[in-house]
């Protein structure tokens, strides 16, 4: 959702998800499977990605330090820029 968040705020219209969560993928499908706790934050991300060029993707996690690597430097981040 951040991700999404992320390409609205910058104007990204051209947006490709890569996730080693294969819930993501699914609930991109259905969002009936999305706790409703964060249900209203998804639906606003769904409707976002109505209007984008959007692919999302699962992908192995495991030995994809690549990924981790700039996962990790993200996290580290104070904010976006």
């Amino acid at each position: 959702m951040t991700a999404i968040e992320t390409a609205c705020r910058f104007n990204w219209k051209d947006i490709w998800v890569k996730t080693d969560s294969q819930l993501v993928v699914l609930a991109l499908k259905d969002a009936k499977m999305v706790p409703w706790s964060i249900r209203n934050k998804w639906t606003n991300c769904l409707e976002a990605i109505s209007k984008m060029i959007f692919f999302a993707s699962h992908i192995r996690g495991e030995g994809n330090t690549c990924a981790d690597g700039l996962a990790n430097i993200g996290l580290a981040l104070s904010s976006h820029v």
